[in-house]
């Protein structure tokens, strides 16, 4: 990740990292790839970190027997773990919103 360099480089205190492939995927890191990584952040004093998600919990709503939300909950808790193997405090989460289709429930349940 050149880019880590190149932050610190111009003077910046931290860096945004995406949370999904090309970047830095949770399918792909493993426990040693965050322990370098955050080697490199901390060598490169980019203490502001903050792990961008890239999550849905409106999507496929046509789908119930599909525990949907459960696999976007465990996204997001992964995502915080994540953060906190590289030492950081934020993660940032998507808030998508769709038209109702005719699968959503209209009184605000889920």
């Amino acid at each position: 990740m050149r880019f880590i360099d190149k932050a610190a480089d111009l003077g910046y205190d931290g860096v945004m990292l995406m949370a999904k492939r090309p970047h830095l995927s949770l399918l792909d890191f493993t426990a040693k790839d965050r322990l370098q990584l955050r080697k490199r952040l901390e060598k490169r004093k980019l203490r502001d970190l903050c792990i961008a998600g890239y999550n849905n919990f409106t999507g496929d709503l046509e789908h119930a027997e599909i525990p949907h939300r459960e696999i976007q909950i465990h996204y997001i808790t992964e995502l915080a773990r994540l953060t906190r193997d590289l030492g950081g405090s934020l993660v940032r989460i998507s808030r998508h919103t769709k038209t109702p289709r005719p699968a959503t429930p209209r009184n605000g349940t889920w």
